[in-house]
Formats: structure tokens, sequence, C-alpha cells
């Protein structure tokens, strides 16, 4: 669905990047989903998918720029997608630290905060539906 909105620009009523920004969001998770994968179908120790995880971590963030006007205002203005981006790149970096560093100090706190960023990320776009968008 990401290459489609991507490809054809369906989203370029909202704004002039808006369909490449979608395409670019699900390439990030969709290949992240498929180095998970790959890393636990091959039986290997998660450092590839921590390695990428440094630089999606790093994609999130320019991402989470974008929605706050920092890099340009080609995006819409949304903090709350701009701090949803930021609590993303925070946790892949985190992931990063973890798999592709192998600092075994940090998985307990990288347990929690991606419990916490699970639950805030489904929770948010719930709470702003059933109010009907004001929340934020």
């Amino acid at each position: 669905m990401g290459l489609f909105i991507g490809f054809v620009d369906a989203l370029k009523a909202v704004g002039p990047t808006q369909s490449y920004f979608a395409l670019a969001s699900c390439l990030v998770f969709a290949f992240t989903y498929i180095l998970l994968a790959g890393e636990i179908f091959s039986g290997s120790d998660f450092k590839a998918l921590g390695w990428y995880c440094c630089i999606a971590g790093i994609v999130m963030f320019l991402m989470s720029l974008g929605f706050f006007h920092i890099l340009g205002e080609t995006l819409i203005f949304s903090s709350q997608f701009g701090l949803l981006w930021f609590l993303w790149a925070i946790l892949f970096w985190l992931f990063w630290a973890c798999w592709g560093l192998g600092k075994t100090s940090m998985v307990k706190f990288t347990g929690g905060y991606t419990i916490f960023v699970s639950l805030f990320t489904a929770l948010y776009p719930a709470i702003a539906s059933f109010n009907l968008g004001r929340v934020g």
C-alpha cells in the first residue's frame, strides 16, 4: 500500500511530499520486519538488524524533524506525528545499542521503553479518534 501511495502520488492533495513520506515510512518498517524474520529464521545474533536500526533511527529522527517543520515545510505541521517518530527513533537507537553494539546492560530498559512506546503508539490514535481529533 505504501508503494502504491508513493508511486501514484496518492496524497498530493495533502502536500507535495506526503506520498513520498508515506512510501519511506512504510519501507523503513517493512525492511525492519524482513530483517527480523531473517534473523529469527537463520538463528543469528540480531547484529544485522541492530545495525539497520541505527540507520532507521536516523531516518525516523529526520522524519520527526520534518513534522516539526525544522527541516522545511513540505510536510504538514503535526507535533503529534513528530513526537511519535521521535519516540520510535529513540526506540530504534536502543535496539541498535542492544543488538548492534551488544550493550546487554540496556536490555531491561529497552524492553520497558518498547512497552511504553507500543502502548503510546496504539492508544494515542484511539484517544484522538474518540475525541474527534481534538487531542493534541
